[in-house]
């Protein structure tokens, strides 16, 4: 099996996902998630002493999960609940079970 350099946009449902996305899972590692238009997307989970980012082409969407398999030797698995809008939160997403907070536009950290 080898690398799927194919791109596969975002479906209807996931169109307002498109953007910059940041949170804090259970452990308070700041997890940041983007969402490109074009199939792409990023994924960072920092914490004092490690850190960790995956980005890549999304092959694959099901429903709001999406497989992403960008080389040979790996593969990766996200599951996405469609974005809402809480009012006292603004819009929010779940990203692998960590809810995460609309912030801007899609730009990968550091860039």
């Amino acid at each position: 099996m080898g690398c799927n350099c194919t791109k596969s946009p975002p479906p209807e449902e996931f169109k307002t996902a498109v953007g910059t996305w940041k949170g804090t899972n259970a452990e308070g590692a700041t997890v940041t998630f983007v969402l490109f238009g074009d199939g792409s997307f990023y994924y960072g989970r920092n914490t004092a002493n490690t850190s960790v980012s995956k980005q890549g082409p999304i092959n694959k969407w099901s429903g709001g999960n999406f497989d992403s398999k960008p080389c040979c030797f790996c593969s990766w698995h996200f599951e996405l609940e469609k974005p809402v809008d809480s009012p006292e939160e603004g819009l929010t997403m779940d990203v692998n079970g960590v809810k995460l907070s609309y912030v801007g536009a899609p730009s990968v950290p550091g860039t």
